[in-house]
């Protein structure tokens, strides 16, 4: 007896057959017959089966535009434009997922991650059950949903009604009763604010809820700036019913820009929840000021003299008090700072001295580990930062400094034309971190190397930007004199003169001077000239290091 074959191998020949066939009569006639056979396994017609499977084999790019499927099958787009009511019942399957671009460009479409595992299983995906559902359950269905609208998948008419579903078909839950009562009164807007507040409030811990975290409910510009305008101008029914109120910046100031929910709402909504946002926090991602060695550090007299300006305003009572003064005056109070220049010229070590001075614990970002190769979960990773420190401004006295070091990659500027998903990412991260540094509520500091591709928008939003240059002639000969005392002046003078090198490198150079010291021991003066030799030549190696790499810098 023949075994059965599986759902992928039957995929697969259809998406022989159907490449380049130009959806032919003798392609039809020659498939289909597997297409009804898989079509029946799978609960589809002949004609969805085979844009199915078709859409599986692109599955690799997670933005599928019918431009590729059509050049594919071999066929004109407009043969496929035929079909649009297939897509659609695919799409309301859940089958695939459509994420509706702008006008200028196309929808895309991909094959949820859910639904390629069922497959490889050998099953047919079945949408999970949205009645019945637990508490938990439900908050875990209403942030898929809100996902999808906020990945573009899924339009806000359509996310309000899989909203009502969810709520009506779920009336066991007191929660979903308690939303409904409470939705009957407001506008469709409010509504899906309101569902977002209770999401982020009950799977993120959220409790500080941003317009970034609203706005990407609306897919219609308009709609998006009329709920603004009623947000910031509390004339928002959430606010007359008393279940939105403005969330405080650090548990002292009010920021209209902010909001959660009511003490009111959450005990009349949560009853079967038990929600934590005060739980002691994990402080081992901190760097303790206190740890930092302190270093003498050496600057050319304008960069000292804004560092040191930078280090008195940093002071825990000059801080806060600057911070009140702008919190009476209607302006932000958290101060976003760039310090950029080449590599080698202390913008980091000043980070640590300034943090070890002013005794502020450090969050310490590495940019490159927030990246990451599904759609959306960069940017996820990237607002959990910025929540985390938000829990630790409120947590710490005084509020530690949130350091991106390295941030080159989200700094640089962003891109006009999407080349792909990574293009999307990184300008998606540039969005986030602008509205992040608008809403800011401490002391957020950023190293680059990058010196002419800096964006725009990141300029305006720095309060302070300090320039790393090279050392001039006189600062190097006091870096040189310092470090290495033993040096005749006469040496030192033709150090600097010859090695435009950056602190950080002289640095390196006196590192290796003093090991091959060390290693050989021997205070003759022959050997004391070769070991001047070596310094000479650890400069020039030095020196030719940068030339070799100072051309991928900064890109």
């Amino acid at each position: 007896m023949m075994e059965e074959r599986t759902l992928m191998q039957d995929i697969c020949e259809v998406v022989q057959l159907a490449n380049g066939s130009h959806l032919s009569d003798d392609f039809w006639g020659n498939a289909t017959p597997l297409l009804e056979r898989l079509g029946r396994r799978l609960d589809l017609t002949p004609v969805q089966t085979m844009l199915f499977a078709v859409l599986i084999e692109l599955s690799d790019d997670r933005k599928i535009v019918l431009k590729q499927l059509a050049e594919f099958l071999g066929c004109r787009k407009v043969e496929l434009l035929n079909h649009a009511a297939d897509f659609e019942e695919l799409i309301r399957r859940q089958l695939i997922r459509r994420r509706r671009s702008g006008s200028a460009e196309p929808d895309t479409y991909r094959i949820p991650k859910m639904v390629l595992e069922a497959l490889q299983a050998g099953k047919k995906f079945t949408p999970p059950p949205i009645c019945g559902l637990t508490i938990d359950q439900f908050f875990v269905r209403l942030g898929k949903l809100i996902s999808y609208t906020s990945q573009q998948e899924m339009s806000q008419t359509e996310l309000a009604e899989e909203l009502q579903q969810l709520i009506d078909r779920n009336q066991q839950l007191e929660f979903c009763c308690r939303f409904r009562e409470i939705a009957q009164s407001l506008h469709i807007w409010d509504t899906l604010v309101f569902a977002q507040c209770c999401n982020l409030y009950v799977n993120n811990r959220d409790d500080h809820i941003g317009w970034h975290d609203i706005e990407v409910l609306f897919d219609d510009e308009w709609a998006a700036r009329c709920e603004k305008d009623a947000l910031l101008a509390r004339y928002s029914e959430l606010f007359d019913l008393n279940i939105l109120e403005n969330a405080p910046d650090s548990g002292m100031f009010g920021n209209r820009e902010a909001f959660r929910l009511t003490d009111k709402a959450k005990t009349t909504l949560f009853s079967e929840i038990l929600i934590q946002l005060q739980a002691p926090r994990n402080r081992k991602e901190l760097i303790i000021a206190s740890s930092f060695t302190p270093k003498k550090l050496w600057f050319n007299p304008g960069e000292q003299a804004k560092i040191d300006r930078l280090g008195l305003l940093l002071e825990a009572e000059r801080f806060n008090a600057v911070r009140q003064q702008l919190w009476q005056n209607g302006m932000r109070q958290g101060f976003a700072c760039l310090f950029y220049g080449s590599p080698g010229t202390g913008k980091t070590e000043s980070v640590y001295q300034l943090a070890r001075q002013s005794g502020r614990d450090i969050m310490q970002v590495d940019i490159s580990e927030t990246k990451s190769m599904w759609f959306g979960e960069s940017e996820k990773r990237l607002k959990e930062i910025f929540d985390r420190y938000r829990g630790y401004v409120r947590d710490c006295d005084p509020a530690p400094i949130l350091l991106f070091n390295e941030a080159d990659a989200v700094l640089g500027r962003r891109r006009t034309t999407m080349g792909g998903s990574l293009d999307q990412t990184e300008n998606a991260m540039q969005n986030i971190l602008l509205q992040e540094i608008e809403r800011l509520d401490g002391i957020l500091i950023a190293t680059t190397n990058l010196t002419q591709n800096l964006d725009q928008a990141f300029e305006r939003r720095f309060l302070y930007k300090i320039k790393f240059c090279r050392p001039t002639f006189e600062t190097r000969r006091a870096i040189w004199q310092t470090m290495l005392p033993s040096l005749k002046i006469t040496e030192v003078e033709e150090l600097s003169r010859m090695f435009d090198l950056s602190g950080g490198q002289i640095e390196n150079v006196i590192r290796k001077y003093t090991a091959d010291y060390l290693f050989t021991m021997e205070p003759d003066a022959e050997q004391d000239a070769s070991l001047l030799d070596n310094l000479y030549f650890y400069c020039r190696e030095e020196l030719h290091y940068d030339s070799a790499t100072r051309k991928r810098i900064g890109y």
